[in-house]
């Protein structure tokens, strides 16, 4: 039996659940959410929505679309059958909450440990457990934060651990794709020959691990989600959807409920608070989009101006700039667009990657090369702990601290020493 507490807690993660995946729709996608929920809701009514002049509601002509062979639900289903027989009740739990943050037909899980320990109200341990599970599980790559990550998650399954590999993987996955090889050949010191051969490998890798489960948006074109408009005053930032703040309730919302019967009046009530949360959901989603949006024409107001270089920009600096988790931000950007009086570009064309070293100058591809070897060739009956590890580094001339050791054996799916003792 749940505490008022628990309860309480259990229903603000839901909320904050609920938030991250209105903000991660696109405006289509958020369209087709409102008209659902138009659809299931009987006091939600889209016609009491007013439409914005400024801020037209995107085309929802017909779009070719796959259709999955699987769902989320599937997806569920597989991940827990995955996990360890020694998992108690309060991990399985956990564990399904969870796989909620997955990204739809990504599998990517933007959030850190601590924000889903925060959200979910669970201990920072069980939730690191849960996710080093995860990344040991099938399809590989599900669970990591970004695409490069899950990328190097599958190539580290498939026992490809040369950093070289990791090196084009975390820097170089849009350089690759443009076949711009020269950069890579300079940057990596690499051969054109060994470029290619590289580019060979990571075609046998799948950047969505589970598109399979569906979720993935298949259009054939862009509805720019933000429109970046210079006027006389400066530019300005507008949100490119029909809503306008106002309340899509129906009569059903103002009805007086004291002479209806029990049962009605308590639906109805769940009903409207069902419907203010999705108001609130999706007033937020304008707010962080606006938000982000400024402090993008803000940055790079010169290459939007003049076509000069991007400045740099990244999403730990849009995080600082708004108060957002870098989660947040990362959720909000992607798979958006924005409309300029030049053309049309990804939300994410206007940041730049933050450095790919750590603190001691090692670069990630090098940390995780020489962690995985460790890790291989450790004695299963004394495992080493994290505190080890980072001596053992240091002896190879990698200086890294615990944290950070901590941070990439659960990017590999490897538990602390307590759990890997044989």
């Amino acid at each position: 039996m749940l505490s008022q507490e628990q309860r309480q807690q259990q229903c603000l993660g839901q909320q904050q659940m609920q938030a991250l995946a209105v903000l991660s729709l696109d405006g289509v996608g958020l369209e087709e959410l409102l008209k659902q929920e138009e659809v299931d809701n009987p006091v939600f009514d889209l016609e009491k929505i007013a439409v914005s002049r400024r801020t037209p509601a995107p085309d929802t002509a017909p779009r070719e679309e796959a259709v999955a062979d699987k769902t989320q639900e599937d997806l569920r289903l597989m991940l827990e059958s995955q996990l360890p027989a020694d998992a108690d009740a309060e991990d399985r739990r956990l564990f399904a909450r969870m796989t909620e943050f997955l990204e739809s037909g990504t599998g990517l899980l933007p959030e850190s440990v601590q924000e889903i320990s925060e959200i979910l109200g669970a201990p920072l341990y069980r939730v690191e457990r849960c996710l080093s599970w995860m990344h040991q599980m099938e399809p590989a790559g599900v669970g990591a934060a970004t695409t490069a990550e899950s990328l190097v998650l599958q190539a580290y399954h498939r026992q490809m651990v040369d950093p070289k590999l990791y090196d084009i993987l975390f820097d170089h996955l849009e350089d690759l794709a443009a076949r711009r090889y020269r950069r890579i050949m300079r940057a990596c010191g690499l051969t054109l020959e060994q470029v290619e051969d590289y580019a060979a490998q990571i075609r046998t890798l799948e950047p969505y691990p589970t598109a399979e489960y569906g979720g993935l948006d298949t259009a054939a074109y862009i509805v720019p989600d933000l429109v970046f408009a210079r006027e006389k005053d400066g530019w300005t930032v507008q949100v490119r959807d029909r809503w306008s703040g106002g309340v899509p309730y129906s009569e059903l919302y103002t009805t007086p409920l004291a002479d209806a019967a029990p049962e009605l009046r308590s639906y109805l009530q769940a009903q409207r608070r069902h419907a203010e949360q999705i108001v609130r959901c999706v007033e937020r989603r304008r707010q962080t989009l606006c938000a982000l949006g400024r402090c993008i024409v803000q940055t790079q107001q010169d290459f939007l101006e003049r076509g000069e270089a991007l400045h740099t920009l990244t999403a730990d600096q849009l995080a600082a700039e708004t108060g957002l988790n870098p989660s947040t931000v990362s959720r909000a950007l992607k798979g958006k667009y924005v409309q300029t009086p030049d053309k049309v570009y990804p939300l994410t064309f206007f940041l730049s990657r933050a450095g790919s070293r750590e603190a001691g100058g090692e670069s990630r591809s090098e940390i995780l090369a020489a962690l995985s070897g460790l890790l291989a060739q450790e004695d299963a009956a004394h495992p080493l702990s994290d505190a080890q590890l980072v001596d053992a580094l240091g002896r190879q001339g990698i200086t890294v601290s615990r944290r950070t050791v901590a941070k990439y054996r659960l990017f590999l799916g490897v538990p602390g020493a307590a759990e890997r003792k044989r």
